[in-house]
């Protein structure tokens, strides 16, 4: 890898050493270098400045714009040495790995269960949702429904993916009745 400057360099080392001397105001997360923090305090304002050019969908990071554009292109150049089985991202590799390994770093703090995925398990203090427990985000032919966690009781937000291997260790709860009119 070459690194064109000192300060490219520095950073690079951090994800060695662990230091993460930029923290967030906001949420007091912390990180190896000042631009991974600007780009993390956008998901904070709700900016949002790469666009697709395909769909018109925005993004906080420029190399998140690249991984979605691959879904357009069809291009999944990230495959899985245990099944074959073809990615647009390295991290959705990575995250799909986790099926094959049983790795499940993301531990719920309130009810010890263990996740494949930080995104299964998202601890937020959205003002409309109160404190989400478990979120599945999924993106494409998602299907929303309210549910009540049942550690907190608090009203949480599920996405689910129509396909269920999608969902892996998610916890899932039927969608609410639909009124009769």
């Amino acid at each position: 890898m070459l690194l064109l400057t000192n300060s490219v360099l520095r950073d690079h080392l951090r994800t060695h050493t662990g230091e993460k001397p930029f923290q967030c105001t906001k949420c007091s997360k912390c990180f190896t270098s000042n631009c991974i923090l600007r780009d993390h305090l956008r998901t904070h304002n709700g900016e949002k400045p790469f666009k697709c050019t395909k769909c018109s969908k925005c993004f906080t990071r420029n190399s998140v714009l690249r991984d979605h554009l691959r879904t357009h292109t069809g291009e999944k150049p990230f495959q899985c040495t245990e099944c074959s089985k073809c990615f647009t991202s390295n991290c959705i590799l990575r995250d799909h790995l986790r099926t094959h390994n049983g790795e499940k770093p993301f531990k719920c703090t309130k009810c010890g269960k263990c996740f494949t995925r930080n995104s299964v398990l998202r601890i937020t203090s959205a003002p409309t949702l109160g404190k989400n427990h478990f979120s599945v985000r999924n993106a494409a032919n998602a299907l929303l429904a309210i549910a009540s966690c049942e550690i907190t009781s608090a009203p949480t937000m599920v996405k689910n993916h129509l396909n269920v291997r999608n969902a892996v260790n998610a916890l899932l709860l039927p969608s609410p009745p639909q009124p009769h009119w």
